[in-house]
């Protein structure tokens, strides 16, 4: 694989760019370029590795497909004119095609990037014909009560892991937070997992507790019924358990909209993380409901809510309906497969508590009745969770898997499908981004072939490539400020090189030099025939407790001459910054935006602070 390295351009030197740019000059520019031209800044700019690559400049769609046997072996050695691809029933171009298949004795891993001291990047070299495993336990769309399970079933999957494959481990609660980045070595992923600790979600509530709220209500309009007294309300006309049950499916229909608006957040954030690794990514997502659908065709409420719901609901969930598909292009970008596991495993539907109580007036048809309720509700539920990891796997290539204890050979099931795979692109003739979904079709000729991949994308344009209105410009700094949170995992959209020099005997501030992939950010054109980049840069010092200890923000917004842009594709985007701390431990999180895509790159570096030394006199 070629490595694209940083290199000054002779007829702009740093300092004459960051003159040019409005910025401070980089001190220590010179120390910068001696070692720019070692780091491979994007792989997606590799010249000798054959795999497809999606970019938004060239709108080729990648479709990643796993083609097996009726033995469920991965079928090998196939080529382009053995498929044939649909896109909204027309046929499409080939333009390119690989296939990745993993030899029976895997290659070495690749060696890990060796800088001088103080420097740091966001880039990781992976194999781009192995792809990458992302492990998600969902803490907020599962009971507290069928998580331990799961963790002690994934710790036993990552114990076992088979030398060269990558895993990053992440847990969802009311954020996302990275426990473990990409690494190979099967101990540190399960000390990393040993961490978590089961949590009750806030934003559900189980079926159990509903029942122990509605039987009894349900008792209490049944006695006071049998008393003769009015059994409803005298203002209202509403049985006491008709109200509670309504109120119950309000309080659930809120707690689905959070905990769908918050995942989506979190998927976001997981595929701009992964978006500069080269190749297929599986992300094997532990949960018990999945609160989204990214197909078109999915209902605006759940069947569970009945008619009663049917009012307010739709509404707010066509509110969603933007973001979702915006994550759903996110997830098409990044080449990112979903197989949902369902860590209930074997469920039966029924009643959360007794409901032949002596108190319940009415006799064995009331109780009789409220439990084929409760089992029909339940039932619709369980449905409605396995249609939406369903649907989710189907939308992205990846493979549900739901009715199963066996949780470790479900996340192992995963991992060997999404091992084996072609990698199709072709430039869709429709070239109208409107953001509608755009169903694909696969076909193969080999005999018996089943073909696992994703069934459609949805045709967003870059979104953020508009005026800048307050509502965009308010967007990107939400996106960013997530970003730079400590537990947030670091973005690879924008590939960035730093320099981090601690404050010493000449400096009482700490100084940073960035190196900015210019490939991965827009230069507008302008009427002056110059183009203009407006990048945010911003430094957070986090301490040991997760608190702010400093923090630092720039922005560069210039417009620069033709001649001076091309040279920067050639070599970097140089930026500086200082910020003054405190003596102590800290791990700053450094972060840049490009404003005009909202693409984000971000990494983290330790540093210590250490006390000035007072000399004796």
């Amino acid at each position: 694989m070629t490595e694209v390295g940083l290199r000054l351009a002779h007829k702009t030197t740093c300092g004459e760019l960051m003159r040019i740019l409005h910025l401070n000059p980089i001190v220590v520019c010179a120390s910068l370029f001696a070692v720019l031209s070692s780091l491979p800044i994007s792989a997606q700019n590799s010249a000798d590795h054959d795999t497809p690559v999606f970019r938004a400049e060239t709108r080729q769609v990648l479709v990643d497909v796993v083609v097996r046997d009726h033995g469920g072996r991965f079928i090998a050695g196939l080529k382009p004119d053995a498929f044939t691809i649909l896109e909204g029933g027309k046929p499409q171009k080939i333009v390119a095609m690989t296939m990745h298949a993993q030899s029976a004795t895997p290659a070495a891993p690749a060696a890990p990037l060796k800088l001088p001291p103080n420097q740091y990047t966001n880039y990781t070299v992976t194999d781009p014909d192995r792809p990458l495993t992302l492990v998600l336990l969902d803490l907020l769309n599962t009971q507290a009560i069928d998580q331990a399970y799961a963790r002690r079933q994934m710790i036993e999957f990552l114990r076992a892991l088979p030398p060269g494959r990558k895993v990053a481990l992440f847990v969802l609660g009311t954020k996302l937070r990275m426990l473990q980045g990409f690494t190979g070595d099967s101990d540190t992923l399960v000390a990393a997992a040993k961490m978590l600790r089961p949590d009750n979600s806030l934003l559900m509530t189980s079926e159990a507790d509903r029942q122990n709220l509605e039987i009894p209500a349900a008792s209490l309009d049944n006695n006071t019924s049998a008393r003769g007294s009015p059994a409803a309300s005298a203002s209202s006309g509403v049985s006491m358990a008709a109200a509670i049950e309504t109120a119950l499916a309000a309080e659930h229909e809120h707690q689905q909209i959070q905990r769908m608006g918050l995942t989506l957040e979190a998927l976001a954030s997981l595929a701009r993380a992964v978006s500069a690794y080269p190749g297929r990514k599986n992300l094997l997502w532990l949960s018990s409901e999945i609160p989204l659908f990214f197909g078109p065709d999915f209902q605006l409420f759940e069947q569970s809510a009945g008619p009663s719901r049917a009012g307010n609901h739709p509404t707010d969930l066509r509110a969603q309906a933007s973001p979702l598909h915006e994550t759903a292009a996110l997830f098409t970008a990044s080449q990112i497969a979903v197989y949902p596991i369902d860590i209930r495993g074997v469920t039966n539907t029924g009643t959360g508590m007794s409901i032949s109580s002596p108190t319940l007036i009415g006799g064995a048809n009331e109780g009789g009745s409220m439990s084929t309720r409760f089992s029909r509700r339940m039932g619709q539920m369980q449905w409605d969770d396995r249609e939406a990891m369903s649907d989710i796997a189907r939308e992205t290539g990846g493979t549900a898997f739901f009715g199963t204890n066996d949780l470790k050979g479900a996340l192992e099931t995963s991992t060997q499908e999404g091992e084996n795979y072609y990698t199709i692109a072709y430039a869709p003739e429709n070239h109208k981004w409107d953001g509608k979904y755009r169903k694909i079709e696969l076909k193969c000729s080999a005999t018996g072939a089943k073909l696992t991949y994703r069934r459609g994308y949805y045709a967003v344009a870059d979104r953020f490539v508009s005026p800048n209105t307050k509502a965009v410009e308010g967007e990107v700094a939400h996106l960013f400020a997530t970003a730079m949170q400590p537990e947030a995992p670091t973005s690879t959209a924008v590939l960035l090189k730093v320099q981090v020099l601690p404050p010493d005997t000449s400096h009482k501030t700490v100084r940073i030099d960035y190196a900015i992939n210019p490939r991965d950010v827009i230069f507008a054109g302008t009427p002056e025939n110059e183009r203009h980049l407006t990048l945010d840069l911003m430094v957070v010092a986090w301490d040991k407790d997760g608190k702010d200890g400093g923090h630092s923000s720039d922005r560069i917004d210039s417009s620069v001459p033709t001649k001076v842009y091309e040279n920067v594709l050639r070599s970097y985007i140089p930026a500086h910054q200082e910020l003054e701390l405190r003596p102590g431990t800290y791990t700053l999180r450094l972060g840049v935006v490009d404003r005009s895509s909202g693409k984000i790159g971000t990494l983290d570096v330790p540093l210590t602070i250490t006390a000035p030394q007072s000399s004796d006199k």
